[in-house]
């Protein structure tokens, strides 16, 4: 299992006590200062515990944090929200993030971002696993249409 989801886990148990999650990390391989490290994931946890649905996929090598607008709505989603998102070592880990929404005029809409948080115009591999999910999800039909341009 990857380090940084130990970290996390190990966050949800022991949130305020400092010390005990210091020694943690010193026993861990980790790249950097200790005390740098569980600072960065305290941060990370205060200003993001929160209940976010969201699906993982990959397609033709790439990965995917997916999460659908109406789930989210109280959720800023944000270029730091996504880079914590996507981050390997301390998040769920991923090359980018799909924003998918409904559409008044197509089945529906897709933001890509980088893992970065920068906004991109389109990803294919993005694409095939948006219509996959929006698919299973029963959300559209067997052919669709959907935006994937216009932030």
């Amino acid at each position: 299992m990857d380090q940084g989801i130990h970290m996390l886990d190990l966050f949800m148990h022991l949130v305020g006590k400092f010390d005990e999650v210091k020694s943690f990390v010193s026993n861990l391989y980790w790249k950097g200062d200790v005390e740098d490290n569980v600072f960065a994931l305290f941060k990370m946890h205060i200003n993001y515990v929160m209940d976010i649905p969201f699906t993982k996929a990959h397609g033709t090598g790439n990965d995917f944090i997916i999460l659908y607008s109406e789930d989210v709505l109280s959720v800023d989603i944000n270029e730091d929200l996504i880079q914590q998102l996507c981050h390997r070592r301390t998040g769920i880990g991923a090359d980018g993030l799909l924003l998918l929404s409904p559409n008044d005029t197509l089945d529906f809409k897709m933001d890509y971002y980088n893992n970065d948080g920068s906004w991109e115009t389109m990803c294919a591999n993005g694409a095939r696993c948006a219509v996959l999910y929006m698919y299973r999800r029963g959300l559209i039909e067997n052919k669709t249409s959907f935006y994937a341009c216009c932030s």
